[in-house]
Formats: C-alpha cells, sequence, structure tokens
C-alpha cells in the first residue's frame, strides 16, 4: 500500500489539511498544536477503518487516497454531531 494523498476539512473545528505524499519519503512539520498527530491518527482511522476513532475525532470531511494491489483506492469519512459515514471507491466486491 502506497498512500498518494489526504484532505481534511474543519478538523476539530478549524484545522484544514492537504498532504500529498511523494513516492519515497514525506514529511509533516509544523509547531506543537499545529495538528500533525490529529492527522495522522485521522488517515490511519480511515485505512484500517475505525468507525470509533473517526468518531472521536472531530471532523467534516477527511479522504485518503492510496493505492493498493496496483489500484487507486479512496476511502472518505463525512460526519456531524450525530454520525459517522465512511465510503469507499475503486474496490472490487471479489463476488
Amino acid at each position: 500500500m502506497r498512500l498518494i494523498k489526504f484532505e481534511a476539512l474543519e478538523v476539530s473545528g478549524s484545522l484544514n489539511f492537504f498532504v500529498e505524499f511523494n513516492k519515497d519519503i514525506t514529511f509533516l512539520t509544523g509547531i506543537n498544536g499545529s495538528g500533525k498527530t490529529t492527522a495522522i491518527r485521522l488517515m490511519l482511522a480511515l485505512i484500517t477503518p475505525s468507525l470509533q476513532e473517526l468518531d472521536i475525532i472531530p471532523h467534516k470531511r477527511a479522504t485518503i487516497h492510496i493505492v493498493l494491489d496496483d489500484q487507486i483506492v479512496s476511502i472518505s469519512s463525512e460526519s456531524d454531531d450525530d454520525s459517522v459515514k465512511i465510503t469507499a471507491s475503486g474496490i472490487e466486491n471479489g463476488d
């Protein structure tokens, strides 16, 4: 699996993220409290997927694009005060 891109809106009410990953290495940098750990937790919650973790991290929308078995897969989450919805595209059912 290779990460391609991560986008998130209104994380913790005010943080927006847009990260394009390099093929070899990508660094996330910022001052303490800028949201680096939160961004990583949100990415992991999407990839896992973990509805419990996605519910804990306040966000309006988050999407991660990955390459999995030579196919681009997008995993998204939308949340509000009452619910969390997760969707994935680019994944074949296998039936």
